[in-house]
């Protein structure tokens, strides 16, 4: 009789590199979630951001922040590609809530069905106040 060798793995050693994949995609998996809720939330804030540079650019050109809109501050611009005002997986919609002769407000609204849904809306001042949720800072 020939003493042959197989090769290969056994079902059971199969098993086991299954079992330590499963466990360690459970392990990773939230981290990787907070990961992107991080991310999307910090992009949001530089597109806030970059709406207030435009703001500051319109109040010098007007004296007044009245009658600023994304148009006119050049929202297209200061929102760029970090948050698409007019794309269709929004995470946040930017927008501004006020504007006044000396005063403005603006807004990232996170939306419903994004994985930012329960993360809590930014807003940011023209005195530089920002709130996340019900944080008084955009700390995280």
């Amino acid at each position: 009789m020939k003493n042959s060798k197989q090769t290969g793995f056994s079902l059971i050693e199969l098993m086991v590199v299954v079992a330590i994949i499963g466990i360690l995609t459970m392990l990773v998996s939230p981290n990787y979630q907070s990961s992107v809720i991080k991310t999307n939330r910090s992009q949001a804030k530089v597109a806030l951001e970059g709406l207030a540079a435009a703001m500051e650019r319109y109040y010098s050109e007007n004296s007044s922040y009245t009658g600023a809109n994304f148009s006119s501050a050049g929202g297209s611009i200061a929102v760029s590609n970090h948050v698409p005002k007019d794309s269709t997986d929004k995470y946040y919609v930017l927008s501004i809530t006020s504007a006044t002769a000396q005063a403005f407000s603006l807004k990232a609204t996170a939306q419903a069905g994004t994985p930012q849904a329960n993360d809590g809306n930014l807003t940011l001042g023209n005195t530089g106040a920002r709130t996340w949720g019900e944080k008084s800072s955009w700390q995280d």
